[in-house]
């Protein structure tokens, strides 16, 4: 069972090789690695393709969103399960991917999620995000209804899915700037195909500071959000404040 990595760069030079070297780490061989570069002007490219092989497909863009840039991976991808690693990031061990695919075999489901930590540039944790608290049986869409009434998401960085299931749910809605992942998440999960398993690990180290987390991004993001509620029918400002709450609890796990 393949599994395609999809991970963005802009120069990204600082932290792309710890990156790359938690994906090449990976017990797991079957890994493609796609790697979409949005023209750095730094020395990103030159590292993207000295560090290449036969399993990487290596893609320049130029003046790309995070969610056009995705599109194109998922779509150049031939993997069976699509994750996706942000260029900052990196995989907590080396037994992470073949947890995951493991999951995918064994539990007949179409997508896992998990754990991340975020953590600073010294690896400090500062955020646990617990996804859940359930993980003894496939989640269908009736269970996640209430659940994304009171505002809950995975974190993206831990969630992996078949391909086939993302041709059903669609791809990322290029209209959002900051909140395309989360508008992804509700109709991944309001859709009646999902069998999603909670795997109780600590998939992925995210380096605090991401796109969404920037403070001019802040005011942004619960605009996008709250949009993204009132389409899916989800809720209002309630679901909203109970969204941005449940992130307080992730600093005290």
């Amino acid at each position: 069972m393949k599994i395609s990595i999809i991970t963005t760069t802009f120069n990204s030079s600082k932290t792309i090789l710890k990156c790359i070297s938690s994906i090449k780490k990976q017990s797991y061989r079957d890994i493609e690695m796609i790697w979409i570069d949005n023209s750095s002007t730094d020395e990103t490219y030159k590292i993207l393709d000295k560090y290449k092989n036969k399993k990487t497909k290596l893609i320049k863009v130029k003046r790309k969103s995070i969610s056009e840039a995705w599109n194109i991976g998922v779509k150049k991808s031939n993997g069976d399960i699509i994750g996706f690693l942000n260029s900052d990031d990196t995989f907590s061990n080396k037994n992470t991917i073949k947890k995951i695919v493991n999951t995918f075999k064994f539990k007949n489901c179409n997508s896992v999620y998990t754990d991340i930590f975020y953590v600073d540039d010294k690896g400090k944790i500062i955020r646990n995000w617990k996804a859940n608290i359930y993980s003894d049986k496939n989640q269908t869409y009736e269970y996640f209804t209430d659940k994304l009434k009171f505002g809950w998401m995975m974190p993206h960085p831990g969630l992996y899915l078949k391909k086939n299931l993302i041709n059903k749910v669609g791809f990322f809605d290029n209209n959002y700037k900051v909140s395309f992942d989360y508008d992804f998440i509700v109709r991944l999960l309001k859709n009646k195909k999902i069998k999603a398993f909670y795997l109780p690990i600590v998939s992925v180290k995210m380096l605090i500071g991401g796109n969404s987390n920037k403070i001019k991004n802040i005011v942004l993001k619960m605009r996008e959000d709250l949009r993204i509620i009132k389409k899916h029918k989800i809720g209002g400002y309630i679901t909203l404040f109970f969204k941005n709450l449940s992130k307080l609890n992730q600093f005290f796990k």
